[in-house]
């Protein structure tokens, strides 16, 4: 069976790679977290997806006394085509 490569993947993060899950992507790459973002919205507005809302995860982590090292950002996307 043929499945259809993610259509944000070369959009916003060429060369980097990909963790995939069911309905999450992580990314790793040499790129800075605010080029990664930026890109990443713009994918999505050319894809007619919407962000609903951002959680600055790694933020919400450290107020709690979590000790992360890393920047943690979730997009809830919304497809108004559906």
């Amino acid at each position: 069976m043929h499945r259809p490569s993610n259509p944000l993947t070369p959009d916003f993060a060429a060369g980097s790679a990909f963790i995939k899950g069911e309905s999450t992507l992580a990314v790793v790459s040499v790129d800075t977290f605010g080029q990664l973002a930026g890109r990443l919205e713009a994918a999505l507005a050319r894809h007619s997806l919407e962000i609903l809302q951002t959680h600055e995860m790694d933020a919400l982590l450290r107020a709690r006394g979590a000790g992360v090292d890393f920047r943690c950002r979730v997009y809830e996307v919304w497809n108004a085509t559906l």
